[in-house]
């Protein structure tokens, strides 16, 4: 789920012309024309971020996914001690080949994202849709090399997603009106 933030619409912000799209992909998972997922480790994380990040603050706040069903594709963890550090060593203690290669690649650092494209890709998932803008560098770096291009699953940002569908964005300030 993401909370949308009222930009000018003069706005040429990276992380703006990304957000533009997720209300078409909000309407699209709406209208069951698109099924979007989650998984255990990216509600662990959600978990340990402020709520309102993810759910508004107050009654004026609008999320654009906030009627979208998102199912987890592998049922969910409640760490409640220490969060952060019981997921690192949860997801550490991975031991699956891909999961580990793809370790290699993005770093040590990143092995949360690791973890989630290795999680999208063992489920099937299309795609791994992300707003981080170093993963989708790192993706891109190493597109021609293993583990990466032989991914089935694309990893994207919701502008490289939009491009594929022929989705157009949205100005988020045409969503206050």
């Amino acid at each position: 789920a993401a909370r949308i933030p009222v930009h000018s619409s003069k706005n040429d912000g990276r992380v703006y012309r990304e957000v533009r799209y997720l209300a078409g992909i909000a309407h699209l998972a709406r209208s069951g024309l698109l099924q979007l997922y989650s998984s255990a480790e990216l509600n662990a994380e959600q978990f340990r971020q402020p709520l309102g990040r993810f759910r508004g603050y107050g009654y004026g706040d609008f999320n654009v996914f906030e009627d979208v069903k998102i199912e987890s594709i592998d049922g969910f963890h409640l760490d409640i001690f220490c969060p952060e550090d019981t997921q690192l060593r949860r997801v550490a203690s991975c031991t699956d080949p891909l999961f580990q290669s793809l370790l290699k690649t993005l770093g040590p650092k990143s092995s949360l994202d690791a973890y989630h494209v290795f999680t999208a890709e063992k489920f099937g998932l299309y795609a791994f849709l992300h707003i981080d803008f170093p993963l989708a560098e790192k993706m891109r770096q190493n597109l021609n090399r293993a583990p990466v291009q032989s991914l089935k699953t694309k990893v994207l940002l919701p502008s490289e997603f939009a491009q594929l569908i022929r989705l157009l964005p949205v100005d988020t300030n045409l969503l206050t009106l």
